[in-house]
């Protein structure tokens, strides 16, 4: 038997999982070897790869992996761990990062990915098929049926991540500032996001400190304005609407790029959503659902277990299983 870690890190947490697989190369479900048996999961805060081997991430990681263990009366190292982590889509993001958790003795073995890794290796470890990821940042990932692989999006806040609840955000808290200016019709958003941010509705002139309050406040706190923009979308705000749809049209694209990118497709590509948008029962998946209706693709119901993906690339890191990359 091996044991190995997975753990998922975004902007918003982190998850843990412990898993036991057997010595065999058959796999199961998810990618992961027949037998497999999970032993603990445990969550925390944000793991964003930052380059530092003492730095943040490393720390929530380390953490989130000690609880799991603690959990499972399980005494390290296991035999692998891989984690998959916003921001780490850079050699000079992720190399730190691995250094510490190398550092830290929590396994034999240890590797750092992409948190998009980690849920499409959930989504699909093998087989062709497109994962849309949107939460904090939005990013698409996709395998086409000859094998080729693709990226769309998540290029960041300053220049990409269309469609995330960053970019909603934003995007809301501009049409505000340019209804206070005359140059965009009045919208009930102004009284909600005022009242969120602290400033008050009855405000003025509240254009300075709504500037001031973006300039400081994190991504993930700019992007947790998307779910009310949602909401007040749907009691009519013509405003609203328009960034909602806007947010549609942008994560659309990102698959239909990917389509065109990867085709031929011999059959209508499978079509995963990831993230706090997109996830079941979140605010934009049933916008999402509606319009990739007139798209030629099958939507898989639920969300991938991005920790459990992240635990198959720790198998395969033990050479406990034969998984392609």
């Amino acid at each position: 038997m091996s044991l190995v870690l997975g753990v998922d890190g975004g902007g918003t947490g982190s998850r843990a999982v412990l898993v036991e697989v057997p010595d065999s190369d058959g796999a199961g479900d998810g990618g992961l070897p027949e037998g497999m048996r999970e032993l603990a999961r445990t969550t925390g805060g944000p793991a964003v790869a930052d380059g530092q081997a003492d730095g943040p991430a490393v720390s929530e990681v380390v953490r989130v992996c000690r609880m799991a263990l603690a959990e499972a009366g399980v005494e390290g190292p296991v035999d692998a761990l891989w984690a998959g982590l916003a921001g780490a889509g850079r050699a000079a993001d992720s190399e730190g990062v691995e250094a510490g958790l190398q550092e830290a003795g929590l396994a034999r073995r240890v590797a750092v990915g992409t948190d998009v890794g980690a849920a499409f290796h959930a989504s699909f470890p093998v087989g062709a098929g497109i994962l849309l990821v949107a939460g904090t940042g939005s990013v698409a990932q996709a395998r086409g049926a000859q094998g080729r692989t693709a990226r769309a999006g998540g290029w960041g806040p300053v220049v990409g991540d269309e469609g995330s609840g960053y970019s909603m955000g934003r995007s809301a808290l501009q049409a505000v500032l340019q209804a206070e200016d005359g140059r965009g019709p009045a919208t009930r958003l102004r009284g909600t996001l005022l009242e969120v941010l602290g400033i008050g509705a009855e405000a003025e002139k509240p254009g300075h400190e709504v500037v001031a309050w973006l300039a400081t406040a994190e991504r993930r706190t700019v992007a947790r304005l998307a779910p009310l923009v949602v909401e007040v979308a749907a009691d009519g705000d013509a405003v609203a609407s328009a960034v909602v749809r806007g947010a549609v049209f942008q994560l659309v694209a990102h698959i239909t790029a990917l389509e065109r990118a990867l085709g031929p497709w011999p059959e209508p590509p499978e079509v995963t959503l990831a993230g706090g948008l997109l996830s079941p029962g979140a605010p934009l998946r049933g916008h999402l659902e509606e319009a990739l209706q007139g798209l030629e693709v099958r939507l898989v119901e639920g969300s991938p277990d991005a920790a459990l993906g992240a635990a198959a690339r720790a198998v395969e890191l033990a050479g406990a299983g034969a998984l392609e990359p």
